[in-house]
């Protein structure tokens, strides 16, 4: 298998994302490997994990959301028209940025997209970080939300 593109850690295992279109499931304690294939075509950039769910993000412009017991995927996202660099849990929601520019926040009960911020950069929007009641979003600029003002409300 070819080098890891993301981690996450799921209690006893950690997720490595491959560059070879699998997921390696290695056990902390005992250093065994499963091997699962991946619905990604391209790299993997990020992983998060919430409550029995591991969302990741890639270059091949999906987001896949799966099951942390059977280590299936529930739902391939396809929203963002671009690469999706970046994840990040923001109150009861999920935010992911693209190189398409946009912006989109989930409801990760439904794994489905609330809103969907467009052309508020000028180019690709590489991270996105929650701090407290903001959420700082940076490409080429760095761009603050209030999350007082909760955008996904706005549907």
């Amino acid at each position: 298998y070819y080098g890891a593109s993301a981690l996450v850690q799921v209690g006893d295992v950690v997720w490595a994302a491959t560059t070879s279109k699998h997921m390696l499931l290695i056990d902390i304690q005992e250093l065994a490997v499963d091997v699962v294939e991946s619905p990604h075509q391209r790299r993997i950039n990020r992983m998060i994990l919430l409550n029995d769910s591991v969302w990741a993000c890639s270059d091949d412009y999906m987001i896949s959301v799966w099951d942390i017991n059977t280590y299936e995927v529930r739902k391939e996202c396809r929203v963002h028209q671009g690469a999706v660099y970046d994840l990040a849990l923001v109150d009861e929601h999920i935010w992911s940025c693209s190189a398409d520019g946009g912006v989109v926040i989930w409801d990760p009960t439904e794994r489905h997209p609330v809103s969907e911020m467009a052309d508020v950069h000028s180019g690709a929007v590489r991270t996105v970080c929650a701090a407290r009641e903001r959420v700082f979003t940076a490409g080429e600029e760095i761009v603050c939300w209030s999350t007082e003002h909760d955008p996904s409300r706005d549907q």
